[in-house]
């Protein structure tokens, strides 16, 4: 089922990043400049350290997501319809 992988992600349960120490991405997030400071800075390098290998396009929605300022998040229409078509990329709907 699809929320076990998601929940592994989400809870980072071993040696989390930092999730006070906000950075500026000196790198693109979906081929877009980075809109401002956001959080967990190493989050790029978490999910490979645990053997665990997360698409560039998650990761980058999900530093999206933890951007400091809410007006540089991605709304929760734009998020549904993200997941969702990355979702019909891999197969996992029609």
């Amino acid at each position: 089922m699809l929320t076990v992988p998601l929940l592994r992600l989400l809870a980072l349960t071993y040696n989390p990043p930092n999730h006070k120490a906000p950075f500026l991405p000196k790198f693109p997030l979906n081929n877009n400049p980075a809109q401002g400071l956001t959080y967990g800075a190493k989050l790029q390098t978490y999910g490979a350290a645990q053997g665990q290998k997360y698409s560039k396009s998650l990761i980058d929605l999900i530093y999206e997501c933890l951007y400091e300022k809410p007006d540089h998040r991605p709304s929760l229409i734009a998020l549904k319809t993200r997941v969702l078509k990355a979702m019909r990329i891999v197969g996992w709907l029609p």
